[in-house]
């Protein structure tokens, strides 16, 4: 997506930022954060990969997570022969201080079930081999 098309949806997250809360007094500055965030996203190698194949967006499963059954929407299910990838977009930041590894093993821990049982799910459609991943929006990512 070219800069001029990401000028188009400014005032878009402009309104929704101010209307999620965001002080007027930061918005200007969580609007270039957010531009930026989207600009690292689109140019990334693995972002291109996931759209460049069959994929499936926004697609609803029933995953078991800890004994109990959990209705969610997958991210992205992306298609390849028999193989497929179970990819959930994330939002999350390092905290202050926190090292990039530290982060992306914190934020794996925590996904670990779900992702499970996503791949369990996908699984059960007759895909031969299930991969995983993470990723995060601003071009970097975690995958298994």
């Amino acid at each position: 997506m070219a800069g001029k098309n990401l000028d188009e949806v400014v005032p878009f997250w402009r309104g929704r930022l101010l209307t999620l809360g965001v002080s007027s007094a930061e918005v200007d500055e969580a609007v270039l954060r957010l531009r930026g965030c989207v600009e690292r996203t689109l140019r990334h190698p693995k972002f291109e990969w996931l759209l460049s194949g069959e994929c499936r967006f926004e697609l609803p499963l029933s995953v078991v997570v800890d004994g109990v059954v959990e209705h969610r929407v997958l991210d992205v299910l992306r298609v390849e022969g028999d193989r497929a990838w179970v990819v959930d977009y994330k939002t999350s930041l390092p905290m202050e201080g926190e090292s990039v590894e530290g982060f992306l093993e914190r934020e794996v821990g925590s996904y670990k079930k779900v992702m499970e049982g996503y791949c369990t799910a996908v699984k059960g459609m007759g895909f031969g081999e299930v991969s995983s991943g993470l990723f995060f929006f601003g071009g970097w990512g975690s995958g298994h």
